[in-house]
């Protein structure tokens, strides 16, 4: 189904700064996503502003409440004629701060949305819990009474023209979070209970994300799988924001890419991109003359990566372009060239827009988004190789620079009791819960990290497909966080590089394996005594 961005603008804008607002709006909407659809419900009196305003656009206007009676002697009220009358096509009922100042009910609710349907309007219905409730663990049962009681006279046609919105009351304007686990969590429970409805419900209605969304966390919310876009409170009420939500919710991202020039290449390339790494850059891409790297233009600081490589060192000499790059559909172009990934005949990896196929024991699933670990580059496809033949059953494993998180799943999957995966870029962090998520691995804990988040911990298995340089600096925190007996795998590092990778393993007291290599590629093993 399409994702939904709706703007509750609340009790903001005068009519001036709503007419700016909309025109924003409406500049930036060519250039967004079409698999998104837009709604923006200013205060009643803008309303026929905005709807003339928008007619023959994408942008769709609706209304914050609405009263049930058709009319009558109610001082102050709407009625669902008068908003229909003007072209409103949505209306949210229910929200948690008509809830909690006006005591509106949900049976009350309930009246509200039948009205709307009659009408042709879509309600779009708030639910959602108190910071008590959350604590108290009453969450799914309070939700689930909302529910009952507010959508349980309607019948499976009617529920089909219902947008739902999940509100943690205690996510709103209080400066807390929910976590994309928790939406996730609430978001499936919420389909479960319209299942019951009928599949074709649960398949139909859109379930929006209604939690202080923002820019910062929309791409690890709208990733969840039960996440179909959000009510957006704070983030509506600036053009730039709200487009960046449609973006992100769209696949389609604004970024930068800054080419890096680089004299020697060796060790300040791979040096330059743990530091990059640090600020921000989601991937990297070799070339002759260095790399290129590629990061949020939301998140880009030109001075930030000036300071963080002394660019006057005299042992190298770097310089740096900078280039904004047209936004467009990094989904959309992983999707046309992403093939899945056949190994040794028993590990297939695959976005989730590929069929599966049988006849191989794991199938692996990842979400198509800029971060490492698809199992295109050889030093990934080499780690699934080496691990298959290991015994993971029961044991504590570590993926240390996770990417995708395609490693951590692959040992749970050869029976790991308990994965962490770790990796410095927040951008894979987000990618690779949401991959565990969609590959149902409980075991596996994802979460930014680097080699010292293992201090005082202890693995059997440590999987570690970085590069060389952060490597033979991180050798001796890997080997104490093995066990003894425990397994390294180390991979990113080039053929030539594999006779000083299994020195600095012997200089560390491990007995090395033999290499595995592909093309250029090499991974070498150890065991710690």
């Amino acid at each position: 189904m399409k994702k939904i961005i709706a703007g509750n603008w609340k009790m903001h804008k005068d009519r001036a700064e709503a007419a700016a607002l909309i025109d924003g709006i409406l500049l930036a909407s060519a250039d967004l996503p079409s698999g998104v659809d837009m709604v923006v419900a200013p205060a009643f009196p803008f309303l026929v502003d905005t709807v003339d305003r928008t007619k023959g656009t994408r942008l769709r206007i609706g209304a914050q409440n609405v009263h049930a009676a058709t009319h009558g002697a109610y001082t102050g009220e709407v009625s669902v004629a008068m908003l229909a009358s003007i072209g409103v096509q949505y209306c949210i009922v229910g929200h948690s701060e008509r809830r909690q100042y006006w005591n509106e009910t949900d049976a009350e609710v309930a009246k509200k949305i039948g009205a709307l349907l009659r009408a042709g309007i879509k309600p779009i219905y708030c639910c959602g819990e108190r910071k008590e409730e959350r604590l108290a663990e009453r969450h799914f049962d309070v939700v689930g009474a909302q529910m009952k009681e507010a959508l349980g006279g309607f019948n499976e046609a009617e529920l089909k023209r219902i947008v739902i919105a999940y509100e943690p009351v205690w996510a709103i304007g209080t400066g807390l979070n929910a976590t994309a686990q928790q939406a996730q969590d609430m978001h499936a429970h919420i389909r479960s209970l319209l299942r019951t409805h009928g599949s074709g419900v649960a398949d139909a209605v859109p379930i929006l994300y209604g939690g202080s969304c923002k820019p910062d966390n929309a791409k690890e919310l709208f990733a969840c799988p039960d996440v179909n876009g959000g009510l957006i409170g704070g983030a509506a009420l600036d053009a730039a924001s709200f487009t960046s939500l449609v973006r992100i919710a769209g696949g389609v991202m604004h970024y930068t890419s800054s080419s890096f020039r680089i004299a020697p290449l060796e060790p300040w390339r791979g040096i330059l991109v743990a530091l990059l790494g640090e600020v921000g850059y989601e991937s990297f891409e070799e070339n002759a003359d260095g790399l290129v790297a590629y990061i949020r233009s939301d998140r880009f600081d030109a001075g930030a990566v000036d300071a963080l490589f002394p660019m006057s060192m005299p042992e190298v000499d770097v310089s740096v372009k900078h280039t904004d790059i047209a936004p467009r559909n990094w989904n959309a172009e992983w999707e046309s060239s992403f093939s899945p990934i056949e190994i040794d005949g028993a590990v297939r990896i695959r976005a989730e827009f590929h069929e599966s196929k049988p006849g191989f024991e794991h199938d692996l699933v990842i979400t198509p988004r800029m971060a490492f670990g698809t199992g295109h580059h050889a030093t990934t496809r080499m780690m699934v190789r080496a691990m298959l033949p290991l015994d993971f059953r029961g044991k504590r494993v570590c993926d240390l620079g996770c990417g995708t998180a395609v490693l951590a799943i692959l040992a749970q999957r050869l029976g790991a009791a308990h994965v962490d995966a770790f990796d410095i870029d927040q951008g894979a962090v987000d990618n690779a819960r949401d991959c565990v998520l969609r590959n149902g691995c409980e075991r596996v804990h994802v979460d930014n990290g680097t080699v010292d988040s293992l201090r005082g911990l202890r693995y059997a298995a440590i999987l570690a497909n970085i590069e060389r340089n952060t490597l033979l600096r991180d050798l001796p925190a890997l080997r104490e966080a093995l066990e003894p007996g425990g397994i390294l795998l180390l991979s990113g590092f080039v053929v030539a590089d594999v006779p000083r990778m299994r020195d600095a393993m012997v200089e560390q007291g491990l007995q090395p394996a033999e290499a595995l290599t592909e093309g250029e590629w090499a991974l070498v093993g150890g065991r710690k005594p």
